[in-house]
């Protein structure tokens, strides 16, 4: 789910006969995208507590009595994940888009333009503004699939007749916690800005020909950057 609250204002100043200047500002509020039920996790490093490290068994599983370990039921069925540095949706002071919203998205416009000699046939044109984009979801949509509200484990190297007996060592686990991938977002990520600006000329040459040249740039910070291995996926924003 997501909401957006947006105003505009714009006016055009004529200051002369030869002399125009538009300019205006943009808003929109843009919060990040939530889960409705609050059913998601993320890691988040500043949480880990490393006196909650987790305890493996010989064949690469979590022990039972690993610190860190919390029991939580999926369609009835009570099962142990390890959450030492995992935080809820919307508990414990976790937002419930994971993330803190970034309100400082004001966007001013100005441009003008300006006869220089006075008859209409010499033109110079200029214009500044600034453009926010709204973070489509990808970022929690990603972060929906983590634990403990779904259980994806996985088993490595094990024999297809018991799941728990690694065919390599040749140990079993009589009650295995497999290790589940997580994903981890930056719990602030301002929304990606980009500042466009131009300047140029306009000449008649003739009625129906018109020489123009132009300069056009832009600017952009707090991209989206995505970070992604085989055990973690991560969105921080720089």
């Amino acid at each position: 789910m997501n909401q957006t609250v947006s105003a505009y204002a714009q006016d055009n100043w004529h200051v002369n006969s030869r002399l125009s200047i538009q300019y205006g500002v943009r808003y929109d509020a843009m919060p990040l995208t939530w889960e409705r039920k609050n059913l998601v996790s993320n890691f988040n490093p500043a949480l880990y507590q490393t006196g909650l490290a987790p305890a493996f068994n010989s064949d690469g599983s979590l022990s039972p009595t690993s610190p860190g370990l919390q029991t939580y039921s999926l369609s009835g069925v009570s099962t142990p994940f390890y959450l030492n540095g995992i935080a809820l949706a919307g508990q414990a002071g976790t937002p419930s888009a994971i993330a803190k919203n970034d309100y400082k998205t004001f966007m001013p416009r100005v441009g003008f333009s300006y006869d220089v000699t006075g008859n209409g046939k010499t033109i110079l044109r200029g214009g500044f503004g600034t453009f926010y984009e709204r973070i489509q979801g990808n970022d929690i949509y990603d972060a929906a699939g983590g634990a403990p509200f779904i259980s994806t484990p996985q088993a490595n190297y094990v024999e297809f007749t018991s799941i728990t007996s690694n065919w390599q060592s040749g140990t079993t686990a009589s009650n295995p916690i497999t290790i589940q991938s997580y994903n981890s977002l930056n719990t602030y990520y301002p929304h990606p800005g980009v500042a466009q600006y131009s300047f140029g000329v306009q000449h008649e040459i003739a009625p129906a020909l018109i020489l123009t040249t132009q300069y056009v740039g832009n600017l952009e910070w707090h991209q989206n950057s995505w970070i992604r291995s085989t055990t973690s996926r991560s969105a921080p924003r720089r």
